[in-house]
């Protein structure tokens, strides 16, 4: 059974994956905004396309889903899917595309410009003035580099060079680590802040100490 939202399953279909109907599920039981892109239309017929397009809306309709699908054909259709997005968690853009051909590709486009930040300017600011809190999602060992933590900063400023105290460890213990380098998007950064995904280089130590927790001040 796939959990849906308030721990209702979807209902079955016959085009679209497993994998496709647990992520829609977890995504509604979690309450998230979002979006659909039904990609690779190239490769298949106008009428596939459709037949998948009305079960996603079926999905949506479905009692205790509480989301109101909303196909984007045109320009216009991505701008007012993007401002009442904004505006409501239950509103569910689908766009149907092609990477390759480039078909529609545009109408995301506009789609995603239009779309406002999470959090405005004063919010961003407010949570900089807080603690830094860095939460680790992943962790890496990389050659010439050391250990590598991806993660999301969640508060405060993060500056290369800076030590932070990283932790709880498996038997409770904090270790002092110093931030050798920031990577961006693959790119090296000094200054992280709040809300920015990244990943830090924290030197040469035994990786197993280390788990998905908080990196704090």
């Amino acid at each position: 059974m796939i959990a849906g939202y308030r721990n209702q399953p979807l209902p079955p279909t016959h085009n679209l994956s497993g994998t496709t109907r647990e992520h829609l599920g977890l995504a509604m039981a979690l309450k998230v905004p979002i979006f659909i892109v039904v990609s690779k239309v190239d490769l298949c017929s106008h009428g596939t396309v459709e037949r998948t397009v009305r079960q996603l809306e079926r999905v949506f309709k479905q009692p205790g889903c509480n989301k109101v699908p909303m196909v984007v054909r045109n320009p216009d259709d991505a701008v007012t899917a993007a401002q009442q997005f904004a505006q409501s968690a239950c509103i569910t853009p689908i766009f149907t595309l092609s990477s390759v051909s480039g078909e529609s590709l545009d109408l995301l486009k506009v789609f995603l410009n239009i779309l406002p930040p999470l959090s405005n300017s004063k919010e961003q600011e407010d949570l900089m003035q807080q603690l830094t809190e860095f939460q680790v999602d992943e962790i890496y060992s990389v050659p010439d580099v050391g250990t590598v933590v991806g993660g999301t900063l969640y508060s405060g400023v993060c500056r290369e060079g800076e030590r932070l105290v990283v932790g709880p460890t498996e038997d409770g213990r904090f270790l002092r680590l110093k931030v050798d380098s920031i990577q961006r998007n693959r790119s090296a950064c000094r200054v992280l802040k709040a809300g920015q995904a990244a990943t830090l280089a924290l030197g040469n130590f035994d990786r197993s100490l280390l788990r998905k927790l908080l990196i704090r001040v």
